[in-house]
Order: C-alpha cells, then sequence, then structure tokens
C-alpha cells in the first residue's frame, strides 16, 4: 500500500484490523478505494470490511467536528435527519400499528 498521496499523522490514526464477524486476519481485497483504503474480503467466512480503517478515538474525534456534518469533501450534505420534527424522527416516535384492544374468547363445551 502506498503512503504517497496520505500525510503520516493519518497513517497514526489507522488500524490494520482483523475480521469483525469471525476474528480472522486472512482476506483478500476486493475493492480499491481511495488511497488508503480498500474492501477487504473474509477469506474465513467472506465478510466485507473497511481495511484500514480509522481507531475509535480518531472516529470519534471525526464525529464530534461540526464541519463532518457539513456539505464538503467528507462528511454528509443532507443533516435533515438530525432536525428534531424531521419525519424519520416523527415516524420513530410513532407505532406503526396501533393496539387493538383484546375481546374475550367465548369458550363452549360441546356436549354429547
Amino acid at each position: 500500500m502506498s503512503r504517497d498521496h496520505t500525510t503520516p499523522d493519518m497513517w497514526e490514526k489507522l488500524e490494520d484490523p482483523e475480521c469483525s464477524l469471525c476474528g480472522s486476519d486472512r482476506r483478500q481485497f476486493a475493492f480499491r478505494l481511495h488511497e488508503p483504503y480498500r474492501i477487504a474480503c473474509c477469506e474465513a467466512c467472506g465478510f466485507h470490511y473497511l481495511y484500514p480503517r480509522l481507531m475509535e478515538g480518531a472516529m470519534q474525534e471525526a464525529y464530534r467536528q461540526p464541519s463532518y456534518y457539513e456539505e464538503g469533501a467528507c462528511g454528509y450534505a443532507d443533516t435533515s435527519y438530525t432536525a428534531p420534527e424531521s419525519g424519520a424522527a416523527r415516524e420513530l416516535q410513532t407505532p406503526a400499528v396501533q393496539p387493538r384492544q383484546a375481546r374475550p374468547i367465548a369458550v363452549s363445551r360441546k356436549q354429547r
């Protein structure tokens, strides 16, 4: 993997993960994303995952930055889902199916 197109401090924030599903470190690379990222395919179970990936602390740091949620080179262009009155938020607060009142069941004994 070439480190020519990345900054030195970025490499300090990356880790080489094992498969999150089965823990195997045997992998093939199915897809190449922008440097240095690739999609790995676990040879043991077939699970696909990002390789390398940001360490947890670096991910949390990135998500805390307001610029991550603004339009730009990285992050999200559409942040309407963060608005408290968005459609998704209303749907989550309203049950899809309203519960019905329970009705008593009539039980009779068949006579012979």
